[in-house]
């Protein structure tokens, strides 16, 4: 994990400081991480690209479209679900 910042006033004038950790991510050691993201993503990955299918624009457009469809069929499911219930327990 890289350094955390926060934000600091110290006065009136706002300003940014590292917080970083001490020890190995701090001193250079930050290469073996580096060699363990590597192994796990590949040398040239970083390992933030979005997955398959949600590169492009109309791809995410699509697959939020059908996402939305699967979400609004679900609701209605339920509310009939919600309908049955109650007209059972009104006989």
């Amino acid at each position: 994990m890289g350094p955390r910042w926060r934000l600091t006033r110290p006065g009136s004038e706002p300003e940014l400081r590292c917080h970083c950790g001490s020890g190995a991510a701090g001193a250079g050691g930050g290469k073996g991480v580096d060699a363990e993201e590597d192994a796990h993503y590949g040398p040239d990955r970083r390992g933030d690209e979005l997955p398959e299918g949600l590169g492009r624009r109309a791809e995410r457009l699509q697959r939020l479209k059908e996402a939305k469809g699967r979400l609004e069929q679900e609701a209605v499911a339920a509310a009939r679900a919600a309908q049955e219930k109650l007209a059972e327990r009104g006989t």
